[in-house]
């Protein structure tokens, strides 16, 4: 790649930095041949990739944070928007197993608050 300033994310097969058309139109030629190849759904977008691989690991349980670290993102709520329509399913589950054995190890350990039966307001008589 010839020497240059400016950053570089992605670099074209002359290893000069990608113009917007440039880019449009590779990505147009890649999304055509993936669609005929039956590897892409039509209409197929880098966002709706970056959707897709966000919605995936927050399936796998990584957290917004480290999504939206891996899609440099500042903020969390980015790897939020990401994600939204994960299916939180498998995840939940471990967070349920979690809560069930906290409920069970507390309620052993609970105090009865009135052994006694006695009035809140003994001047109450019933």
């Amino acid at each position: 790649m010839p020497a240059h300033d400016a950053p570089t994310l992605l670099a074209s097969s002359k290893g000069t930095p990608w113009t917007y058309d440039g880019f449009a139109s590779a990505w147009q030629r890649l999304r055509t041949k993936l669609e005929q190849d039956g590897r892409a759904a039509p209409g197929l977008t880098p966002k709706g990739l970056r959707h897709t691989m966000a919605t995936w690991l927050r399936e796998a349980g990584q957290d917004e944070r480290e999504i939206s670290d891996l899609l440099a993102q500042d903020s969390k709520v980015m790897g939020l928007h990401y994600s939204k329509n994960a299916a939180l399913a498998r995840k939940n589950r471990k967070t349920m197993q979690v809560w069930e054995e906290e409920y069970k190890r507390r309620a052993m350990k609970a105090k009865v608050s009135n052994p006694q039966k006695k009035l809140a307001n003994p001047d109450e008589r019933t």
